[in-house]
């Protein structure tokens, strides 16, 4: 009795395992890549199963894991100076451009929803964490969580900066988190 009563418990989670093992973003590595992967010169990494690829360039770095060729989990990080002068408006208008494909390649379904979102949030949580209190910020459709993080930095010669990183991935990871 103990035996088959552990067995119905194992076949009974077995899909939820299975499932949160697989969850993507339905989008695949091309995809999530498409007028991006100029910028960065990608390193890939396999860990069991999947393959996480890096990249980085100035002030931006980018993280996809992947399964099977298909994004679970995707990751950009970038630093501005609050105040963007002559010297550092190049990376300034990289870094937002870089932000917008980054959200449109990877929630093609609702990228308008999400680029106004973020540029809303980003005008409300911006002047707050530059204040030295780092703020974060998420929304989710079919299944996917964008995530906004933003902090506080400084450059060396004393400018304010803000690091700003963005997480798409399935919410099914973002409650276990």
């Amino acid at each position: 009795m103990l035996r088959t009563t552990g067995l119905a418990f194992a076949i009974a989670a077995l899909p939820s395992v299975l499932g949160a093992a697989e969850a993507t973003l339905g989008v695949r590595y091309a995809d999530a890549m498409a007028a991006i992967d100029q910028t960065f010169a990608m390193r890939r990494e396999a860990r069991g199963g999947d393959v996480v690829y890096r990249g980085a360039v100035a002030s931006a770095a980018l993280t996809l894991r992947t399964h099977a060729d298909v994004v679970q989990r995707a990751e950009l990080s970038t630093d501005d100076v609050a105040k963007p002068d002559l010297e550092s408006s190049p990376s300034y208008v990289r870094n937002f451009a870089l932000r917008g494909r980054f959200v449109t390649n990877l929630l093609p379904s609702w990228h308008a929803d999400a680029l106004a979102w973020l540029g809303q949030s980003m005008r409300e949580l911006t002047p707050k964490a530059l204040d030295g209190r780092p703020q974060s910020r998420s929304i989710g459709r079919d299944g996917v969580e964008l995530r906004l993080d933003l902090a506080p930095g400084s450059t060396s010669d004393g400018q304010a900066l803000l690091h700003t990183t963005l997480t798409v991935q399935p919410e099914s990871d973002a409650r276990r988190r």
